[in-house]
C-alpha cells in the first residue's frame, strides 16, 4: 500500500521478492509432495499475518524483527530477525536492505548477495544486524513551516532530519525485509510478521520510537489510536487534547474501514526536523511535539488523514494526496472548535495567491510554492461545497471513499467520475475546470458555510497571549514555557484570549486549575467572532511539582528553593597605592535553571565589611564593578564571597599634607573613620551591573532555530 511523506521525499528501500523456484526433486512418497515455494517482501512490514489464515492447520512461519537502541553509537540501530520455522519448511531465504551490517547469525549463513539462507538446523534462526537509523533531506525544513504547512522560506536549511537516532531515543525506519521458502507436506504455508521494541519504546510496524515515552490510546470505531509522547519532548498542548482531536477526527472521516491501530509520535524539538510532520507506511506517523492545534495547518490533523488515504495515485492525481490532508486538517480544525471560521477560510483563500494560483493541479510540473497543497485544498474544498449544493447529502467524503476503495492507481480522470457519481456531471466540470487547468475558485462567506455544511454552535478556542505564561518576582519578570521551573515566592501569569469560533451567540466560562482544585473563574458572553482577554495570576510560595490548566491549556510548574549563587572569580590590580580608589570586579554565577538568591559577603584583610543578598535570574551571571581604598602600605586580601585577590599597596611616591594610615578604608570612611564597603549592587549606589549571560549550552544534537 502506497502511503506519503509529509513535504518531503523519501526513498523507501524496496526489497524485491526473491523468486519462486521450481520445486526440486527429492526423495518423497506419493502422500508427501513437494510444493511450490512462497515469497514476501516488504519495505512496509506490518505487525499482521501476511495471510488471513482462515484454517488453523495452515502451519505459519512467525519472524519477529526486534529494534535495540544503541546509545554508545548514536545514529546506529542493532536489529535481530528470529525465525520459529514449523515442520513443512524445507528452505528458508532472508533478504536484508543494502544498508544493513550483519553482525551474528545463527543458524543462518550467507548465500551471496544480501541473501542469508537457513541451515535446516533447529526449528528457526536469528540474524543480527544494525543500520543508519539517520536519514535527512534537503528539499524543506521546519523553517518553511514558520506560517504553516506548505509555505516556503529562502533560509531553509539542508539536511534536516526525517528520521533520526540520538543514542538516547530514535524515531526510526522499520527496515525492509525479503522472505522466501519451500516447503513439503501442507497445501500452504503462511508467514507471520511481527515488529516489536527492545526495552522502553513503541512502533506501529512502519516506524518506531525507541526510548523513555508515555503513551495515550483511544479506540474509535474498532481503531485504537496511541500517541507516545517520549520523555525528551515537550508538548505545547496536552497529550490528552492532542488524542481527543484525532479520535474525533478518526469517527468524523467516513472515508472507508479504518485500520485496526494508528500511531503518531511527538517528535522532540531538540532536532531540526526536515518537516512539522511525516507519515509513513499505512498507519505510523511523528508530529513535532510543539505543534499547535489552534492552527487551520493542523499538522496533527494533517498527518492523521494522511493514514486514512488508502488510494494510490498516478501522476496527474498526485495532488490529492496533500490536497485533502491540508483540507480536512482546516476544515476539522475549525468543526472542533480550534480555530475560527476566518482563520479556515484565510487557509484556504492563501491557495488564490501567486504562483501557486497559476499551477495545474493535474500537471506537476506546473507546480510552485507547494501549489498541491494551498491551491489543492482550496479546490477540495471548493469542490466540497459545490457537491453539498449540488445534492441532498453528497460531501467529498464520498468521492474520498470512493477512490480509497479504487485497486487501480488514482489519476485526475478517476477523481472527476468519482466527482460525477456523487453529483452529476455539472459538477463534475466544475471539478474539472479547476483540475486541469489554471482557474482559481472562490471561497465562501460564514453564512454559506453554515447553510451548506451545518451550523457550528457556539465554540470557544483559547489561545496564549504574546509574552505568556509570563513569571515576576524579585529575580526576574519574563517569559517562560509550558513546563517552567520557578523559584519560591515567584508569581505565574498566564494570559489568553478566548474566542466564539461557533456559529451562535454563547457564554464562556474559564477556569483556572491548580493541583485539581478550581481556584477562580472568569466568565463572559460573545457573539461569533468576538473575543475576550482573560488573565489569572498565582504565587507559589512552597517548592513543589503543580499542574496548572486554563481551559483546555495545561502547564506543569516546578517550584524550587532558590538555588545558590556564587562568586567565581575577582579582578582587581596587582599593584595600587595607598590611598588612591582602585577597581574591583566580582563575578556572581547561577548556574541553575531557576533564580538564585544567597549571602555574599565583602572582607578586606579578613574583616567583614557588609553582607547583602543577592538574586539572579536563572542560568546568569552577574559583573559587579566597586571601588576599593587601601590606606596602609603592604600585601592584601580583598575577598567577595568565595573568591580573593591579592593585592600589593605602596605609598605615594610624594606626600602633600598629612594623612591618617593607621587604618585602611573600604570604598571610603564614615566621619568616625570606620570601614566602608565596595560598593555593588547591595552593597553600595554607585554599583554597575556590567554584563548577564546564559551560562548554560545545549548538548549533542541540537536544534537551530
Amino acid at each position: 500500500m502506497h502511503r506519503r511523506v509529509a513535504l518531503i521525499s523519501i526513498l523507501l528501500v524496496s526489497l524485491a521478492a526473491v523468486p519462486a523456484a521450481t520445486p526440486v526433486s527429492e526423495p518423497t512418497d506419493d502422500t508427501q509432495p513437494v510444493r511450490a515455494s512462497g515469497a514476501d517482501a516488504d519495505a512496509l512490514p506490518t505487525n499482521e499475518p501476511v495471510h488471513a489464515a482462515g484454517q488453523q492447520s495452515v502451519p505459519t512461519i512467525t519472524r519477529t524483527l526486534t529494534l535495540h537502541l544503541t546509545p554508545d553509537s548514536p545514529g546506529e540501530i542493532r536489529a535481530v530477525v528470529s525465525f520459529d520455522i514449523p515442520d513443512e519448511v524445507t528452505e528458508l531465504r532472508l533478504q536484508l536492505q543494502p544498508s544493513a551490517d550483519v553482525q551474528s547469525t545463527e543458524h543462518f549463513e550467507r548465500d551471496g548477495g544480501e541473501g542469508y539462507a537457513w541451515t535446516g538446523a533447529g526449528t528457526g534462526g536469528t540474524v543480527t544486524f544494525t543500520y543508519d537509523a539517520n536519514e535527512t533531506d534537503d528539499t524543506g525544513g521546519r523553517a518553511a513551516l514558520a506560517e504553516g504547512l506548505g509555505a516556503t522560506t529562502a533560509d531553509t536549511q539542508a539536511a534536516q532530519y526525517a528520521f533520526a537516532d540520538t543514542g538516547d531515543w530514535a524515531i526510526t525506519r522499520v527496515p525492509g525485509l525479503g522472505s522466501s521458502w519451500r516447503w513439503r507436506g501442507a497445501d500452504d504455508v503462511d508467514l507471520e510478521k511481527h515488529v516489536t521494541v527492545a526495552g522502553e519504546g513503541t512502533t506501529g510496524g512502519y516506524m518506531a520510537y525507541l526510548g523513555p515515552m508515555r503513551t495515550y490510546s483511544e479506540t474509535v470505531d474498532g481503531q485504537e489510536i496511541t500517541l507516545a509522547v517520549p520523555e525528551a519532548a515537550a508538548m505545547r498542548e496536552s497529550p490528552e487534547a492532542v488524542l481527543a482531536s484525532i479520535a474525533n477526527a478518526s469517527e468524523q472521516l467516513r472515508v472507508g474501514q479504518r485500520d485496526e491501530t494508528a500511531l503518531v509520535i511527538a517528535a522532540p524539538q531538540s532536532l531540526d526536523w526536515s518537516s512539522a510532520g511525516l507519515q509513513y507506511g499505512d498507519t505510523d506517523a511523528w508530529v513535532v511535539a510543539d505543534a499547535r492545534l489552534d492552527r487551520a495547518n493542523n499538522v496533527w490533523l494533517h498527518e492523521y488523514v494522511h493514514t486514512r488515504q488508502e488510494f494510490r495515485t498516478n501522476r496527474s492525481g498526485r495532488w490529492l494526496t496533500e490536497a485533502t490532508a491540508d483540507y480536512y486538517a482546516a476544515l476539522l480544525a475549525y468543526e472542533q472548535g480550534h480555530i475560527g471560521f476566518d482563520a479556515f477560510r484565510e487557509k484556504l483563500e492563501r491557495g488564490s495567491g501567486d504562483p501557486q494560483s497559476t499551477a495545474v493541479l493535474a500537471e506537476p510540473t506546473t507546480w510552485s510554492n507547494n501549489a498541491n497543497y494551498l491551491k489543492g485544498s482550496l479546490v477540495t474544498g471548493a469542490i466540497d461545497r459545490r457537491l453539498r449544493a449540488a445534492t441532498d447529502g453528497a460531501t467529498f467524503q464520498r468521492v474520498f471513499r470512493r477512490l480509497n476503495g479504487q485497486e487501480d492507481n488514482v489519476d485526475n480522470a478517476d477523481i472527476l467520475s468519482a466527482v460525477e457519481a456523487a453529483a452529476g456531471t455539472d459538477t463534475r466540470s466544475y471539478a474539472d475546470r479547476y483540475t486541469t487547468g489554471s482557474d482559481v475558485p472562490d471561497t465562501w462567506s460564514r453564512d454559506t458555510h453554515a447553510e451548506l455544511f451545518g451550523a457550528v454552535p457556539a465554540s470557544f478556542a483559547y489561545m496564549l497571549a504574546e509574552g505568556s505564561p509570563a513569571v515576576a518576582g524579585p529575580y526576574r519578570n519574563a517569559t517562560v514555557g509550558n513546563s517552567p521551573t520557578l523559584a519560591a515566592g515567584e508569581t505565574l501569569s498566564v494570559e489568553a484570549t478566548v474566542e466564539n469560533v461557533g456559529g451562535g451567540i454563547g457564554t464562556y466560562e474559564t477556569r483556572f486549575v491548580v493541583d485539581g482544585t478550581v481556584e477562580t473563574t472568569d466568565s463572559g458572553e460573545l457573539d461569533p467572532g468576538e473575543t475576550a482577554t482573560v488573565t489569572f495570576e498565582r504565587t507559589f510560595d512552597e517548592a513543589g511539582t503543580y499542574d496548572v490548566r486554563v481551559a483546555n491549556r495545561e502547564l506543569t510548574v516546578t517550584v524550587r528553593d532558590p538555588a545558590t549563587p556564587r562568586v567565581t572569580s575577582i579582578e582587581a590590580p596587582e599593584s595600587v597605592t595607598v590611598g588612591e580608589p582602585f577597581t574591583v570586579r566580582a563575578t556572581v554565577d547561577n548556574e541553575a535553571a531557576w533564580p538564585a538568591a544567597g549571602e555574599v559577603s565583602l572582607s578586606l584583610d579578613g574583616e567583614e565589611s557588609r553582607t547583602e543578598t543577592v538574586r539572579l535570574p536563572p542560568t546568569s551571571r552577574l559583573t559587579y564593578t566597586g571601588t576599593v581604598t587601601i590606606g596602609e602600605a603592604g600585601e592584601h586580601v580583598v575577598r567577595v564571597g568565595g573568591e580573593q585577590v591579592s593585592v600589593s599597596a605602596v605609598e605615594p611616591e610624594t606626600t602633600a599634607g598629612g594623612t591618617d594610615t593607621e587604618n585602611g578604608s573600604v570604598g571610603g570612611s564614615d566621619d568616625d573613620g570606620a570601614g566602608g564597603s565596595l560598593p555593588m549592587p547591595g552593597f553600595g549606589v554607585t554599583a554597575a551591573v556590567a554584563a548577564l549571560v546564559g551560562l548554560l549550552a545545549g548538548l549533542g544534537l541540537q536544534r537551530r532555530q
